[in-house]
């Protein structure tokens, strides 16, 4: 790999967040699950040979501006997807409790 595709691959990483950030917003959990699939391979692709590689300086302040942003950004997406998933946890805790009373009363009360 060399110092621009890792360039490259970063810029693609933030584009994908960035509109993973907007999906959040929308409510478009499945959008938003598609993107996370396809920034996946990207980020492989850097935990596997961007140790490789030496960065010039102004090529690592690139790296370092787009970290910021694809940081800023998950963030913004956690935001965002937080009360979702709080909202999920909470209807499984409550539909996990209605089937444990149903096992232990029954389901037809008459």
């Amino acid at each position: 790999m060399t110092p621009v595709e890792v360039i490259s691959i970063y810029n693609g990483i933030s584009q994908i967040m960035g509109a993973m950030v907007n999906a959040a917003k929308r409510r478009d959990w499945q959008h938003l699950q598609d993107l996370e699939n396809q920034c996946r391979p990207l980020t492989h692709a850097l935990m596997e040979s961007e140790a490789e590689v030496e960065l010039d300086p102004a090529l690592k302040l690139e790296k370092l501006d787009l970290l910021r942003k694809i940081l800023a950004d998950d963030t913004a997406i956690r935001r965002e997807t937080q009360p979702w998933m709080d909202e999920l946890q909470e209807l499984i805790h409550s539909t996990g409790s209605q089937q444990k009373l149903n096992k232990a009363y029954g389901s037809g009360m008459h």
